[in-house]
């Protein structure tokens, strides 16, 4: 059904079953002391049914799910041009997203869940972090930075240190 956020949408939409936290390719249930057994059926019931949706519906929703490889490619292919502390501490300026490849991040910037940065204070924006970044956000996904649209992101200023 398309990862978590698509599933925890079908979940609400056909069951009226809500998570606690849905991610990319997750959702967190949480049973307290108020939960019934009439609760853990109804889930039960509701993630067989998710598990019961056409199989080409499913391969559809495996295409489009994020590529954990790529992932790790990002996150391994960063380069720092200044210390995260200068970076934070140095004059910034938002810029349009696009302008921001090649220069130095001024912020942290993450998807919500799970939290890990795709970009840290003092880091060169890449196109392949933008791009996740905004795939990420396309699927559904929480980001967390000055501008969560995506369509500035905090750089250092010309000239700064």
């Amino acid at each position: 059904l398309g990862g978590g956020y698509a599933l925890e949408a079908w979940l609400i939409e056909n069951w009226g079953v809500y998570a606690e936290l849905a991610s990319v390719d997750h959702l967190t249930f949480v049973l307290g002391p108020g939960t019934r057994g009439a609760h853990v059926r109804l889930l039960l019931a509701a993630l067989r049914g998710a598990q019961a949706c056409e199989p080409a519906r499913a391969r559809e929703a495996a295409r489009s799910r994020l590529d954990r490889t790529r992932l790790g490619a990002v996150l391994a292919g960063s380069t720092q041009l200044s210390t995260p502390r200068d970076a934070f501490y140095a004059q910034s300026e938002a810029v349009p997203i696009e302008d921001a490849i090649g220069r130095a991040s001024a912020e942290l910037v993450y998807s919500y869940p799970p939290g890990v940065p795709i970009l840290c204070p003092g880091e060169c924006v890449r196109a392949e972090a933008v791009a996740l970044l905004r795939e990420v956000r396309e699927l559904g996904g929480t980001i967390v930075a000055a501008d969560g649209e995506l369509h500035t992101l905090l750089c250092l200023a010309e000239g700064a240190p």
